[in-house]
C-alpha cells in the first residue's frame, strides 16, 4: 500500500488527546462469542466504521463542523481545524492525527467480526509516514467497538498509563483526495494481472445502481453487477437523451478496485467493442459508503466521473436546474 497523504502536515490536533489515540486504551467488550463460535474474517474494516470519527466533546464537534463546511481537500489546513483530534477510517488504514506532525497510520491486516459491532483488529503501525510496503513497523491490536454510535478503539494489552476512555462520533465521508494512492494512476490491464483477487469485497459490488441528472439534456448512468465465481458479470449504460450507449461488462474487484472490461450492444463512433468482444476499460470503479464511484482517466490523472446509488432518485431535479439559472 503506496499512498501519500495530500496537505501533508496540514492539520493540527491536541497533543494531549492524540498520545491517547495513538496508543489507543486497553479494554475488551462485554460481548463474547461463544467457544468455537467461528467469525467472519476480512481484509478491510467494515463499512460501518469507515469515515470521519472526532471526538465526543465540545472541541470534536467544533472540528467536526469545521470538516462538513470543507468543499474540497485543498481546504483542510492548519487554521481549519477541520480534522483535529479525529480518527480518519479508510478500507485498509486508519489515520490518528497529531499536532507535531502527522500522527499514527495503522496499516489493516487481518479484520475479525466478533459479532455486536466489535471487531478485532491487527495493524502494522507507522509513526508520522504513510504505511510503506518493506518497511519496518510495530505490530498492533486492537478492538474497535460502537456503542450507541460512539466509537472507541482498544489496544490490546496495553500498558495501563497508556489507557484513554475517549469515544468518538462519526462526523461523516471522507472527503474525496484526503489520500492520494500512487498505484491509481497504474493500468488496470497491470493491476489485473499483477494483484490478488478479492472475491469478499465483491458484494459490496453486487446490486442495481444509477445516477440521474435531469437537467438540460440530461445525464443517466446505470450498472447491474452480480457474482460468477470471482468476477462480476452484468450490465451498463451511459447517455442522455440525445445520445447514449450500452452493454455488457465484466471484471473482478482488486487492490479494492473494480477492474473491468465491457462491450457495446451498438457499433457507434466511441462506444467500445461491439458484443461479445470486449475492451478494457482503464477507468475504475471505488465501493464507498454505499455507493459506487466510477472514476474516469483523464491525461495521466483519475477523477470522480459519476456516484451511482441504488435506485433512481435523481442527482439533479429538473428544480435544481431552474435554480441553479
Amino acid at each position: 500500500m503506496n499512498r501519500r497523504l495530500r496537505n501533508r502536515g496540514a492539520c493540527a490536533v491536541n497533543a494531549g488527546v492524540i498520545l491517547g489515540t495513538l496508543f489507543l486504551f486497553c479494554g475488551c467488550t462485554s460481548t463474547h462469542a461463544k467457544s468455537g463460535e467461528k467469525h467472519q474474517v476480512s481484509s478491510t474494516m467494515p463499512e460501518a466504521l469507515i469515515g470521519v470519527w472526532h471526538r465526543n466533546d465540545d472541541e470534536g464537534r467544533k472540528s467536526c463542523d469545521s470538516y462538513k463546511a470543507v468543499r474540497s481537500v485543498d481546504e483542510i489546513t492548519e487554521e481549519s481545524n477541520a480534522l483535529m483530534g479525529g480518527l480518519i477510517i479508510i478500507e485498509d488504514m486508519v489515520h490518528a492525527y497529531s499536532d507535531y506532525g502527522e500522527g499514527n497510520f495503522y496499516a489493516v491486516k487481518n479484520v475479525v467480526d466478533l459479532g455486536g459491532q466489535n471487531w478485532k483488529v491487527d495493524t502494522l503501525v507507522y509513526i508520522d509516514t504513510m504505511p510503506t510496503e518493506g518497511e519496518y513497523a510495530d505490530k498492533g491490536i486492537f478492538h474497535f467497538i460502537v456503542e450507541s454510535e460512539l466509537l472507541s478503539m482498544k489496544e490490546v494489552d496495553a500498558l495501563e498509563e497508556n489507557r484513554d476512555e475517549s469515544r468518538f462520533f462519526r462526523c461523516g465521508g471522507v472527503i474525496d483526495g484526503l489520500y492520494e494512492d500512487e498505484e491509481a494512476t497504474a493500468k488496470p490491464r497491470e493491476l489485473s494481472a499483477a494483484d490478488p483477487i478479492q472475491v469478499d469485497d465483491a458484494q459490496k459490488f453486487e446490486g442495481e445502481w444509477s445516477y440521474r441528472d435531469d437537467c438540460d439534456h440530461g445525464h443517466y448512468v446505470t450498472l447491474e453487477l452480480k457474482r460468477g465465481n470471482d468476477q462480476l458479470i452484468g450490465s451498463w449504460s451511459d447517455g442522455t437523451l440525445l445520445r447514449g450507449s450500452q452493454g455488457l461488462l465484466k471484471g473482478r474487484v482488486s487492490n479494492h478496485r473494480l477492474i473491468a472490461e465491457r462491450c457495446s450492444e451498438y457499433e457507434d463512433a466511441g462506444a467500445p467493442a461491439l458484443c461479445p468482444q470486449y475492451d478494457w476499460l482503464e477507468d475504475y470503479f471505488v465501493a464507498r459508503d454505499g455507493k459506487i464511484v466510477w472514476y474516469q482517466k483523464y491525461g495521466k490523472e483519475y477523477s470522480e466521473y459519476v456516484v451511482l446509488a441504488k435506485g433512481n432518485k435523481p442527482h439533479r431535479s429538473t428544480k435544481a436546474c431552474d435554480d441553479d439559472n
